[in-house]
């Protein structure tokens, strides 16, 4: 056991680090600086771990909410303003991220699936801020966004396409408060398209 645990904490990587205590779990994305074990007690031991983390928040369990494209049921006039007024039913292409339990103010993770021929915007709804990116989306395939970083990549974290960002008004989320997103195509698009937004509430 000493051996793995010095082989897994000993390379410098960037690892998730989750302290549980009477208010609950929370996190922090951290490296290693150093691993000091101790004494050997029988079929235990002792060890203390040094870490460092750029963000000095903590962070709760993630919280996923996903919403298709928008489909009115009753009608929708062209060109959209904010905020949309929905007639009747289908999807209003909304999702509301959560920093109600936070103390401080948090981002989300944002993920979009194609497929879409040109494109997709997302809006703030309360502050008319826009992310906008211009390329095709395959079917099958998914964008990820990290507002926090401004950092766009498709499929894997290697395939950088922030370039496509033509508007980049990213935004966070206020302490004790929420984030309603409105998800559009910007052209046509086959299948069924989804916005997720992952958010973790922040503290201290």
């Amino acid at each position: 056991m000493l051996d793995r645990m010095s082989g897994a904490l000993g390379g410098g990587d960037i690892l998730r680090m989750t302290v549980t205590d009477e208010l609950g779990p929370t996190f922090r994305d951290v490296r290693v600086r150093l691993f000091k074990p101790g004494d050997v007690i029988g079929s235990r031991f002792e060890f203390a771990i040094d870490t460092h983390s750029r963000d000095p928040r903590r962070y709760g369990p993630e919280v996923p909410k996903s919403t298709d494209l928008p489909v009115a049921g009753g009608g929708i006039v062209w060109p959209l303003t904010w905020p949309l007024t929905w007639q009747g039913g289908g999807s209003d292409g909304r999702v509301t991220a959560s920093n109600e339990e936070g103390t401080v103010e948090t981002y989300s993770m944002l993920e979009v699936t194609g497929g879409l021929e040109t494109g997709f915007s997302l809006v703030e709804v309360g502050t008319n801020k826009e992310i906008r990116f211009e390329r095709v989306i395959p079917l099958g395939s998914t964008v990820y966004l990290n507002p926090r970083t401004g950092r766009v990549w498709i499929d894997h974290v290697d395939n950088d396409v922030s370039g496509f960002l033509t508007r980049d008004d990213w935004w966070s989320i206020p302490a004790g408060q929420t984030s309603v997103i409105q998800f559009n195509s910007l052209g046509a698009f086959t299948g069924s398209p989804t916005l997720t937004a992952r958010t973790s509430p922040a503290k201290w």
